[in-house]
């Protein structure tokens, strides 16, 4: 009788080639996702950046509030935080800022935040979770945020604008220059 042969898959009589697909294939796949990896990582570092920061400006928010109030109250820019009946600088923030300030500018007025040390913060984020990652932290540390107040057409006009902070972590309305938030 005649044996018939069949292919089988578990033999070792198998060309070489046939052994080495699977593994190259599994290789493959590994570095696309490394790659996919590498490039997604840095995306999310720099969305963590700008929720770092956009948490500073939440916290900006009260003192662009009393400003404005007080300028069509009383007609006058403050000239600090006491004139825009704030509380001192230091009080108001929280970390990552360390102040947020109101100073008279030439225009009218600006409301300076100032970030925090990168040890100060990273013992935040050991103890709170910060949207950000400890590479973050040393690009924004000590670094200032302007929120400028204006007059123009009778309405009053936010410009916000940063020469420390590194640009893929400011906002998209502080990003491109000087842009209006309103």
């Amino acid at each position: 009788m005649a044996t018939s042969k069949r292919f089988d898959p578990t033999s070792r009589n198998r060309p070489r080639a046939q052994h080495l697909r699977p593994m190259l294939q599994m290789l493959a796949s590994v570095a696309i996702i490394a790659i996919l990896a590498t490039f997604g990582y840095e995306q999310y570092n720099r969305y963590r950046g700008r929720a770092l920061i956009t948490s500073v400006l939440v916290q900006a928010r009260s003192a662009q509030n009393a400003v404005t109030e007080t300028k069509l109250i009383s007609s006058r820019w403050p000239e600090n935080n006491k004139d825009a009946g704030l509380p001192p600088p230091e009080v108001m923030a929280q970390l990552p800022a360390t102040s947020i300030k109101v100073r008279r500018s030439d225009q009218g007025s600006v409301v300076v935040i100032t970030m925090g040390d990168a040890l100060q913060l990273e013992r935040k984020v050991s103890s709170e979770t910060l949207p950000a990652n400890r590479a973050t932290l040393v690009e924004t540390a000590n670094t200032t945020l302007f929120l400028q107040a204006s007059m123009q057409n009778g309405q009053i006009r936010w410009l916000c604008h940063s020469d420390s902070i590194p640009p893929k972590y400011l906002p998209a309305v502080c990003r491109h220059g000087e842009q209006s938030i309103e």
